[in-house]
């Protein structure tokens, strides 16, 4: 099943893209990219071990990994040269 774009994704993406404000646009990339270390970086609950000093935190992503593997695969994440 293939996951549709949230429209707040789309608009974010679209802020990355197609913004002439440098302000907005390099603060639109900054929260995008924020967002795919976050999803990159979680882990699955449970792994590791437990101690006394250490307490679990849930962190869970706003984006899916199947929308991760969109925009990996789109214009937005090439880096262009000029």
């Amino acid at each position: 099943m293939e996951e549709q774009i949230p429209e707040w994704l789309q608009s974010l993406v679209l802020c990355c893209l197609d913004i002439d404000d440098f302000a907005i646009q390099s603060c639109a990339i900054g929260t995008l990219l924020d967002l795919i270390n976050l999803t990159l970086s979680v882990a699955p609950v449970g792994t590791g071990t437990k101690s006394r000093e250490s307490t679990a935190v849930v962190v869970i992503p706003m984006i899916s990994q199947a929308l991760l593997a969109v925009i990996e695969q789109s214009e937005i994440y090439q880096v262009q040269i000029f």
